[in-house]
């Protein structure tokens, strides 16, 4: 089951790079975007992810097997919405 992690509408290519680095940083195995009705609003600085770690199957980008546990949130267990409300509380600070 998927969950929507961010609320305001993104370009295709800053909603990709949004879904590889959450994805790659998490628990999370997969992402799914989702076409908008609203116009794209004002992009995010989102650190690039290379292509090569995920595969897309059927709409969904699915992060490979060899670097399912390759980063520090995920040795933790720390999930999507976690890595989320971390990287927002240091921005508010």
């Amino acid at each position: 089951k998927f969950k929507k992690l961010n609320t305001n509408p993104l370009t295709r290519q800053n909603a990709l790079n949004f879904g590889k680095f959450i994805t790659d940083n998490s628990s999370a195995a997969q992402f799914k975007l989702q076409k908008s009705t609203k116009k794209a609003g004002k992009p995010i600085n989102v650190p690039f992810t290379p292509d090569s770690k995920f595969r897309k199957k059927k709409g969904s980008y699915i992060e490979k097997n060899s670097f399912r546990i390759d980063t520090l949130g995920e040795i933790r267990g720390i999930t999507a919405k976690g890595l989320l409300k971390q990287r927002f509380k240091r921005i508010k600070l």
